[in-house]
This record gives structure tokens, C-alpha cells and sequence, in this order.
């Protein structure tokens, strides 16, 4: 990368500055001595693979992990963040990638939880709530209705709601983890539109996301790490996609390798009639042995209730499957599995891990039985099967015994990978494998997928991203509405015509 490409064209006191930041867990050093600033009115992108430690940067920020060397600065003042009321009490709002509102309350009674106003009798003094969260809201030109419940509210506005609700604190720095990972192409508009006022209202804006197309239309400069170290700064309008990519991975990420081996004709699931309520209506499709079948659409059309339902999570009716010509009626997971079906779930850390558990014990977990003899877990055998999918899928770990909710989002996801294919299944269910993960650990994803396929299991993919699923799929059936409104070749297939069939423009979409 030349030198030429890092530049700083805003000429603006730093809002924040971290300076010469360190920290290291055992057998890992997580940030090495990391520099950057980010100014007032800025959105300030910070990119790297998982596990390159923004993670631990932000944490640190936010006060929840002391450097172990550097500094942070504020407005040009050195201070120390104790603890995260702290971070917050200085201006630092943090908006995770798991939201923490209450869908049942309204907008105001999330921004102000913990904090509601009362009148003298003790009671919570509803006016001055309600009047106090549209103050806000306004001052931060969020359209919302402070008396609306929240569960009544798309995700992109339940984020502005998680954004109001941070920086009510009086936060003039805000760091966003990931924060259009659950939404829509037109709620994801929508958010970003918003970014932008905020920050021309002041606010400094930490954006960390994987998603490169949102950083470069969105963010003014990009910092880049990787193994804990900055690679540099970069003016956003002076570096491209590919640059980025290969600073973030070290090596160019390929969107779509060419699958080796052709799909068999032989049917290895046959769906007739499945229904969900109340998403999904009568739905038809077939899925072949040796092959990769995306499912595609806006959120909340049905392709994911599709895949619960098969995999065993969700209740289905007046449905026929067969799976290698025999019926089946998969109700719970379990029996998902002894038909030859594992489901990953898109929300690892609330469906697919057991976050206090050590990543031997989470890879092996469904393969107890095997493992065990009688009430006793053989260890060497648990070790052994883990250390293979361990090394197998580079997952990045100091040990077996390592508690996995310590994990990077990317190693989380390639544990819950490990777990299903300990299963000896024919048809694999992943349900958003790479939401929130990074480009390099991504294409090991796809990869991995690709081999799946290749060894004859049968890949059913759901993804909120098109082009991942036009980089995998060997078809793709577009879902709107509950039903099935086209299914596509790869040959066929276009992001412009599938995001055209899953709103129902099919004008554009012919």
C-alpha cells in the first residue's frame, strides 16, 4: 500500500484519540500499539478481519477493559475510563450489534430505563418522559413517536431508538458495532440517511461493519486492522474495496470460486405444501444431493421460518417432506437429526453456543452419545474430534479449553459450523453463517459450504446478503410474501433482478 493513499484532509481537533494502545490476554496480544483519531462530524470507519482487535478496542473504550499501555484522549485531555458509566459520563455511547431494548415498552421508556422522571408521589411522570424522549429524538432529528411500543417499530427505526437511547447520556462520540446486520436493504437506506444527519449535527461516529459497500458510500476515513496492529488511516475517496480487502486479509478475496462438481439428479429433499405460521404459505421446492440452494428475500418474507421449520425449531402444518424418498416429520432438532438434517442458527450466540462452555465441549455437543461412556464424556475421543475441526476450520483458539464466549464473532461461527458437521448429516441448513463476520473468514465459509456440496451433502443457505448468495448458489429461490416467487439458476440470477422479485417489482425483475 503507498504511503500516498494515507492521508488526513480534515484539518479539525481530534474529538478522540487513542494513542499507542496495547493489550494482551493470555497467549494472545489483542491490540499492539494502535493509533488513531477520529474528529467531530466524522463517520470513521474502523475495518479488520475478526480477531484483529476492534473488539477489544472498543471494549476498552468503553470501559469495560484497561490498556495494559497508551492512552486515550478526549477533547485533548488524557483520561481513564474505569468502567462503562464512566465512558458514558465522558461521552462515549456505544450501540452493540445485539440490541438491549424492551419490545413491549414504549420508544421514551427504553431511551430513559433506569432513569425515569417521577413526580413527588414517587410515580413515573409520563408527560415529562414522553416530552423529554421527543426533546431528544428532535434534537437528534430522529423521527419516531416516543409513545410508540417498540415492537411495533422496523429494526432500522429500533436502531435509531438504540442510538437515541445511547447517546441520551449527553454522548458526542458513538461507536456502532455492526448496526445493519439484521436489516434490509431499504432499512439499511433508511439508518444511514439518518448517520448522516448526526454527524453533520456534531457527532463523532466509530463505524464498524463488514458490510464495504455501506463503509464507502457512508464513512469519511477507514482504519484498518489486523493481529492487533493499525495498518493506517485512509481518506475514503483515495483507496477502493480491493485495497481494503487485501490489507484486511492479506491476500485477495475471490467472490465466487468455481465449484468443482456438478449436482446430482437424485432429489434429496422434496417440500410440498409446507406452511408457517404466519409467515409462510404453502411453499414447493426440491433440493438435489451435491448441491447449494440459496433462499433469498426481505426480512420477515418467510425464508428463514422456511428453514426452522425444516431444521426442527419451528411448528409447521399441511406440509409433505420427503428426505431421500421417504416421508419424514422432523418436530424437535433432534429428530431433525436423526433424519439426516442439522439446522445453524443465524443468532449463534443466542441459539447456537453455550457461551460458558469451553470450545471442546461446544463442537462436540451434539455427539455426546457417541462420545460417552455411560455418564462419563471420553475426553481423549471429545479432545480429538475437536482438535480436527479445530485445525480443519482454523478456528483461531490458545486452547480447547478456552471459554468460546471469549471468541471473535468469526471463530463463534466456525465452532457452530464444527458442531453440525460432527453430525453425520446429508443436508446441511446455515441460516446467515456470515452475519457479521469478516471477508477472509467468509471465504473460508464459502469455501467450506462449496466442499460440502462437493462431497454430496446438500447446502440449503439462508442470507440476508445477494451477493453472497450469487458468489455460492448453485440455485436460488426468491421468497416474498410466505411463497416461492421465482427460482433462479446462477446463470440467471442478478442481485438487481433477485432484490426486484423479493419486493415485487417484476417489471424490472423480467
Amino acid at each position: 500500500m503507498k504511503q500516498a493513499l494515507e492521508a488526513s484532509q480534515t484539518t479539525a481537533r481530534p474529538l478522540l484519540e487513542i494513542d499507542g494502545v496495547s493489550k494482551s490476554f493470555p497467549g494472545v496480544r489483542a491490540l499492539d500499539a494502535v493509533t488513531f483519531d477520529v474528529r467531530g462530524g466524522e463517520i470513521h470507519a474502523l475495518l479488520g478481519q475478526n480477531g484483529a482487535g476492534k473488539s477489544t478496542l472498543m471494549h476498552i473504550l468503553a470501559g469495560v477493559l484497561r490498556p495494559d499501555a497508551g492512552r486515550v484522549m478526549i477533547d485533548g485531555q488524557a483520561v481513564e475510563i474505569r468502567n462503562p458509566a464512566d465512558g458514558q459520563r465522558r461521552g462515549i455511547a456505544i450501540v452493540h450489534q445485539e440490541l438491549s431494548l424492551f419490545p413491549s415498552r414504549s420508544v421514551a421508556e427504553n431511551i430513559f430505563v433506569g432513569r425515569l422522571p417521577r413526580t413527588a408521589g414517587g410515580f413515573v411522570d409520563d408527560a415529562r418522559l414522553i416530552d423529554d424522549a421527543r426533546a431528544l429524538l428532535r434534537a437528534l432529528d430522529i423521527p419516531v413517536d416516543p409513545s410508540a411500543k417498540v415492537r411495533a417499530l422496523d429494526f432500522s427505526l429500533r436502531q435509531l431508538v438504540e442510538i437515541a437511547k445511547a447517546l441520551s447520556f449527553g454522548g458526542k462520540i458513538l461507536i456502532l458495532d455492526e448496526p445493519t446486520s439484521a436489516l434490509t436493504e431499504i432499512e439499511t437506506a433508511n439508518l444511514l440517511t439518518q448517520l448522516r444527519r448526526l454527524k453533520n449535527n456534531g457527532i463523532a461516529i466509530i463505524y464498524v461493519s463488514h458490510r464495504l459497500r455501506e463503509v464507502f458510500e457512508l464513512c469519511d476515513r477507514i482504519s484498518v486492522l489486523r493481529d492487533g496492529r493499525r495498518l493506517g488511516t485512509y481518506d475514503t475517496a483515495k483507496v477502493t474495496p480491493d485495497e481494503i480487502i487485501a490489507m484486511m486479509a492479506s491476500r485477495t478475496i475471490a467472490s465466487g470460486a468455481a465449484r468443482r462438481t456438478a449436482p446430482r439428479e437424485e432429489v434429496r429433499l422434496s417440500v410440498r405444501g409446507l406452511s408457517v405460521k404466519p409467515s409462510v404459505r404453502s411453499v414447493d421446492f426440491d433440493l438435489r444431493a451435491g448441491e447449494i440452494v440459496g433462499l433469498a428475500g426481505l426480512a420477515g418474507a418467510g425464508q428463514t421460518d422456511i428453514g426452522r421449520a425444516i431444521g426442527g425449531l419451528a411448528a409447521f402444518r399441511a406440509a409433505e417432506l420427503r428426505y431421500d424418498g421417504r416421508p419424514i416429520r422432523s418436530r424437535t432438532p433432534t429428530e431433525a437429526l436423526r433424519d439426516g438434517i442439522v439446522y445453524l442458527p443465524a443468532d449463534r450466540r443466542a441459539e447456537g453456543l453455550f457461551l460458558r462452555l469451553d470450545v471442546r465441549q461446544n463442537i462436540v455437543a451434539s455427539t455426546l452419545r457417541e462420545l460417552s461412556l455411560g455418564p462419563w464424556m471420553r475426553d481423549a475421543s471429545a479432545a480429538e474430534t475437536a482438535s480436527q475441526f479445530v485445525r480443519s476450520l482454523r478456528i483461531r483458539t490458545p486452547s480447547l479449553r478456552q471459554q468460546v464466549g471469549n471468541l471473535s464473532g468469526g471463530n463463534q461461527q466456525k465452532v457452530v459450523l464444527a458442531r453440525g458437521l460432527t453430525v453425520n448429516s446429508g443436508l446441511v441448513i446455515a441460516d446467515d453463517p456470515t452475519r457479521g463476520i469478516d471477508v477472509g473468514t467468509k471465504a473460508e465459509i464459502y469455501d467450506l459450504l462449496r466442499g460440502l456440496a462437493d462431497a454430496g451433502k446438500t447446502v440449503l443457505l439462508i442470507s440476508s446478503e445477494v451477493p453472497e448468495l450469487l458468489a455460492v448458489c448453485d440455485r436460488i429461490l426468491v421468497i416474498r410474501a410466505g411463497r416461492v416467487a421465482a427460482e433462479l439458476d446462477r446463470a440467471a440470477a442478478s442481485e438487481e433482478r433477485i432484490m426486484s422479485l423479493a419486493s415485487g417489482d417484476f417489471a424490472r425483475a423480467s
